[in-house]
């Protein structure tokens, strides 16, 4: 998780860091499952609870990213500057908005309507 704050992070000045974070994703996984199995004892199991955790910070990763662009692109170019600020606006309304409470009670599925 911590890889892939950083690369949201610095992801407005190094556009880059998006393809080598996920190369630096994909060797590091490989090198574990290589020392998991063949070096290491079994890994505790963690269960849901840690991959629920994990998806509730991906949204805030977002939102640095949005903070961190603004802020990189109103230093560096002010022509653009218009645009990260409607994205920084359209994430922070994001997490004030509670849009799943408000999809659920505009779209009702067929499972709430039995």
């Amino acid at each position: 998780m911590k890889t892939i704050i950083v690369t949201f992070a610095y992801a407005p000045i190094i556009p880059l860091g998006f393809l080598i974070s996920g190369v630096g994703l994909l060797f590091e996984y490989w090198v574990d499952k290589y020392l998991l199995l063949n070096r290491h004892s079994r890994p505790i199991r963690f269960g849901a609870y840690l991959s629920g955790v994990m998806s509730k910070l991906i949204p805030y990763a977002i939102l640095i990213y949005s903070i961190t662009n603004y802020v990189f692109i109103k230093e560096l170019s002010e022509d653009q500057e218009t645009i990260a600020l409607i994205v920084l606006v359209s994430m922070i309304a994001y997490f004030v908005i509670p849009f799943d409470r408000m999809s659920k009670k505009c779209c009702k599925t067929e499972a709430d309507m039995n």
